[in-house]
């Protein structure tokens, strides 16, 4: 189904190989670059970033419902995060730049000033985690309400016609 390109010239090359069938597993096939002899294979499902992939996306074993508890969690997350920057708003605004480190100041307002900047990062980080998770985990409750599923995946516009590519 897909190729992936070595970065330098003499490393090997990575096949995925999926079966015309589902549920078949996908096979990673290592390929000689030079001779095109496979030099290895193994089920992606069993390779350490699959494992981690699907507990992120749903707890790995529960399918579309472990999807949904994944959103939950990422509302959850995004409730937390609104409510540290509600809480925090005061702090955060306490200096004129949130992101200035006093120096000269002595050790302990120089680490309260590098503690404000990572707690912003990681709210503002945690807000764009716990958005784009809790839509992505909550889509599987889309086909509970035609409304909802229209506005997670809309219908193509009929009126709208794209011209052809042009021709060379």
């Amino acid at each position: 189904s897909t190729i992936d390109f070595p970065l330098i010239a003499s490393s090997v090359y990575t096949v995925h190989v999926g079966g015309v069938k589902k549920p078949e597993p996908v096979n990673e096939v290592t390929v000689d670059p030079y001779t095109a002899k496979v030099l290895g294979a193994r089920l992606q499902s069993k390779s350490f970033a699959f494992i981690l992939r699907q507990m992120h996306l749903r707890f790995f074993f529960f399918g579309w419902k472990g999807r949904v508890v994944v959103g939950f969690f990422g509302l959850l997350l995004l409730l937390s995060t609104i409510t540290g920057i509600f809480i925090y708003s005061r702090f955060i605004r306490a200096l004129p730049h949130w992101w200035s480190i006093r120096k000269g100041r002595g050790f302990r307002i120089s680490t309260s000033d590098w503690h404000k900047l990572v707690g912003v990062v990681a709210l503002a980080f945690n807000l764009l985690i716990a958005v784009t998770g809790s839509i992505l985990g909550l889509e599987n409750l889309a086909r509970y309400s035609p409304a909802a599923s229209r506005a997670m995946h809309p219908p193509p516009n009929r009126s709208v016609r794209v011209p052809p590519p042009p021709t060379l």
